[in-house]
């Protein structure tokens, strides 16, 4: 994310994309340490940062996405207005009304336990995603040759990297089914890195490989 921001840290589409990159950041990087932790508190304070992050992660993919396709103008107030909404879940990440605290299930000793407000932050946090995903395919279909390839790539990497991460709710509602999908995000990052190499995405040249 930061070879992609500093190319052209102007260029909205890489300082976005770069958003994106520190979110996904900060969730990879509470998610190592929740999965670490050894007490209760910091097993608590680790999954508080890994939500942090990921309460961000689509709305700055979805923000990153309409620049992709120069939609950013028509849909500038929805943008904002989730935005606030991400910045409400924020705060409310840090009470028990989004996390009550963490307990053992399966083979964890401190997965979370879930708040009201979260609850209603993974209802939002899904629309966000699948409707990014909608826009994709939306451009994909319009598109031809080398622009089709991009986002053919872009919805393949996104999809397995998106469904991958999912696999981390089952548990949060008592349902034991292993988050094995959080792999899938790391297939992500790979098929972006060959997306934007072998098929110039952001106008990366050739001399890049």
């Amino acid at each position: 994310a930061s070879f992609v921001y500093f190319r052209a840290p102007k260029d909205p589409r890489h300082w976005t994309f770069g958003l994106f990159g520190i979110a996904t950041a900060l969730w990879s990087f509470g998610y190592f340490a929740w999965q670490v932790s050894d007490s209760e508190f910091f097993a608590l304070l680790n999954l508080r940062i890994l939500m942090a992050g990921a309460i961000f992660i689509p709305i700055t993919f979805l923000h990153h996405v309409l620049y992709l396709l120069g939609k950013e103008n028509a849909f500038s107030a929805t943008i904002k207005w989730n935005y606030l909404v991400g910045g409400i879940f924020l705060l409310a990440d840090f009470t028990p009304s989004f996390i009550q605290g963490v307990r053992q299930i399966s083979v964890f000793p401190f997965w979370g336990v879930p708040g009201l407000v979260f609850h209603f932050c993974l209802i939002w946090w899904a629309g966000l995603v699948i409707f990014a995903h909608l826009l994709l395919i939306q451009a994909y279909a319009k598109e031809r040759g080398l622009r089709r390839r991009q986002f053919l790539y872009l919805l393949i990497g996104s999809g397995i990297g998106y469904i991958g991460g999912a696999t981390n709710y089952p548990l949060w509602y008592g349902i034991e089914i292993l988050p094995y999908g959080t792999i899938g995000f790391a297939v992500y990052i790979s098929i972006v890195a060959y997306t934007l190499l072998g098929f110039h995405w952001l106008e990366f040249s050739v001399y890049v490989e």
